[in-house]
């Protein structure tokens, strides 16, 4: 079912950046439960939280217990640790521009950047400190570009403490990931449009979706990330905290993640905090809201010609957000007032695609081949590689690398399941319905920079092009290597991703391979 009208959903404030106008799926239940507090007035916008009634659809696996930055998901909680940085702050300043729209009573919460002043509320999706990376692709009917490209997402204008506290309002955002928690704090003013970003970098580890079994301890989890927060804010009664979950948490079932959410509320308020939101969002608006936070960023060096697409490959989902030139999208759509324009956007999320996920999905797929041999013959490892893992359906294993890429090329392209019937031309990789990214200029993040960095593409503070071919071989070449040679902590996964992304941008977003 569709819905036409243009009816706004959420509150949307006049000097707001952008507005989440309508969906191309059905309105009244976008993505689950919430806790029922969700976005002060507003209802909970798409996500499944502490108390409310229905959940994701994407409910086909378990997390691991951890899984870190580019490695494969360990069987062992290592508990919660703080990675605070020097506080610093940034400041981002945009002319307001002014639009009142009315809201029906009951919509749901077009939350973040959709709403503002709560411009980076979806910092779950807030990429300021993230890597952004680009290529330049271009061929057929089918191909877009892809820039890879370490940027700061805001100019770095350090402020002094005295600045920030003259601002009216300060706000927490809790990016809780398939690996790991993130706390941001942002600060604005009362009128005007401005936002500050303290730059402290709080995160603990694992992911919350990790305590299914023991929800009980995210108190003391997070008591840590909370206390650290607690120093970069004023006043902590005044300051509002919203918890927002990702594919981590949607992998779980509606009756495991209730807990969950129940226990971040009942630690964001014991630690002094004003509780204000804590859900898991869906995948749809997960790439939307990396969209909105790329085109209020790249505003100004885009250029109205500039058609922007976005990747997100995580740990348990890849999304792809893009607006086509031709304006046209028959499904997984979304209209935006964006600025003074209204667009329209198409946003999928790939669930259990993330790097993490994919992984685990090829361990399965290798064991099945096996049968009840405790040794896999991996060839997306380097020789040398081995590593003892428990295997969905088939017990403990141990992957043995054998560092042949033209084979692990073949078993991830076998991982996006391409004999998937078409129901809805043109698609993508699973039969999923994808309209042409002809003319479409990307920005990835996640592991898609961590891999090109880990293979020599592309240093932290490069911008540069690349094509999917360059991937490709030096994939190949890493794969080569003795493991000896490379071994780190995040290495392990260069062989596999590196020909998981190439399947994926050429099968699942329609680049070119050149």
């Amino acid at each position: 079912m569709t819905t036409k009208s243009l009816t706004p959903i959420g509150r949307v404030d006049p000097n707001g950046f952008a507005a989440l106008l309508g969906t191309d799926v059905d309105e009244e239940d976008l993505a689950g439960v919430g806790s029922g507090n969700a976005f002060d007035d507003e209802e909970d916008p798409a996500g499944v939280g502490s108390g409310k009634a229905s959940v994701d659809d994407a409910n086909d696996g378990k997390m691991p217990s951890k899984a870190t930055r580019g490695s494969t998901p360990s069987a062992t909680n290592s508990g919660a640790t703080v990675k605070p940085k020097t506080p610093k702050t940034v400041n981002k300043t945009v002319d307001p521009k002014t639009t009142t729209t009315a809201t029906p009573k009951g919509s749901v919460s077009a939350s973040g950047w959709l709403s503002w002043p709560k411009l980076c509320w979806h910092n779950v999706l807030c990429t300021v400190f993230i890597c952004l990376i680009a290529a330049s692709a271009s061929g057929g009917a089918f191909s877009g570009s892809f820039v890879l490209a370490m940027r700061s997402l805001s100019p770095l204008v350090p402020l002094s403490f005295a600045h920030a506290v003259t601002a009216s309002q300060w706000g927490i955002i809790l990016d809780c990931g398939s690996s790991g928690t993130r706390a941001r704090v942002f600060s604005w003013p009362e009128k005007g449009w401005s936002i500050t970003e303290a730059d402290v970098e709080l995160e603990i580890e694992p992911g919350i979706s990790s305590f299914a079994n023991n929800p009980e301890a995210l108190t003391a989890y997070l008591a840590p990330l909370l206390d650290q927060a607690r120093l970069a804010v004023p006043d902590p009664s005044t300051t509002k905290v919203r918890a927002f979950g990702t594919a981590g948490m949607r992998l779980l079932s509606e009756m495991e993640q209730v807990p969950i959410w129940s226990a971040v509320e009942a630690a964001i308020t014991a630690s002094g905090f004003e509780f204000a939101a804590a859900h898991t969002i869906a995948g749809g608006y997960e790439g939307l809201f990396n969209w909105l936070t790329n085109k209020y960023v790249l505003q100004t060096t885009l250029g109205k010609d500039v058609f922007l697409g976005c990747l997100d490959y995580g740990g348990a989902s890849f999304q792809v957000t893009f607006a086509p030139a031709s304006g046209v999208i028959q499904d997984f759509g979304y209209r935006l007032r964006v600025d003074s324009s209204q667009e329209r956007v198409y946003s999928y999320s790939y669930m259990r695609s993330g790097q993490d996920q994919a992984m685990l999905r090829y361990a399965k797929a290798l064991a099945s081949r096996s049968q009840e041999s405790p040794i896999l013959d991996s060839p997306c490892h380097n020789q040398g590689f081995n590593f003892s893992m428990n295997v969905a359906g088939a017990g403990e294993r141990t992957l043995r690398g054998t560092g042949d890429y033209s084979k692990c090329k073949e078993l991830t392209q076998a991982l996006l399941n391409q004999q998937n019937e078409c129901l809805l031309e043109p698609c993508a990789a699973q039969g999923v319905y994808q309209p042409p990214p002809t003319g479409v200029k990307f920005w990835a993040r996640g592991a898609l920079f961590f891999t090109a960095n880990g293979l020599g593409l592309v240093d932290w503070g490069d911008a540069k092009a690349l094509s999917t071919n360059q991937i490709s071989a030096k994939g190949a070449e890493f794969c080569a290597k003795p493991w000896a040679d490379v071994a780190s902590k995040y290495s392990q996964s260069f062989c596999f991703s590196s020909a998981y992304i190439v399947a994926m941008l050429i099968q699942r977003v329609c680049l070119s391979a050149q």
